[in-house]
């Protein structure tokens, strides 16, 4: 899976080192993708529910596990 996020890390890291913040926190899959490779710190990332976890926890309650009938509620 890729992020379109991670596209803006040279960007985001220019904003970063002229805000020049005392620690920066991150959160989400999108969040990290965006941040990757700058080695800015102090930093820390917090994952929360990856990305296909929506579309998870959908199927996990939908009463029929029929794939069709799954499909055809999740994307009308």
């Amino acid at each position: 899976m890729t992020y379109p996020s991670a596209d803006t890390n040279k960007e985001l890291g220019s904003l970063l080192k002229e805000a020049n913040p005392d620690a920066i926190v991150v959160v989400h899959s999108e969040a990290l993708a965006a941040i990757r490779g700058l080695n800015i710190s102090p930093c820390l990332g917090i994952m929360g529910d990856p990305a296909h976890f929506p579309a998870y926890y959908s199927w996990r309650h939908v009463l029929s596990p029929n794939i069709r009938f799954f499909i055809k509620k999740r994307f009308p």
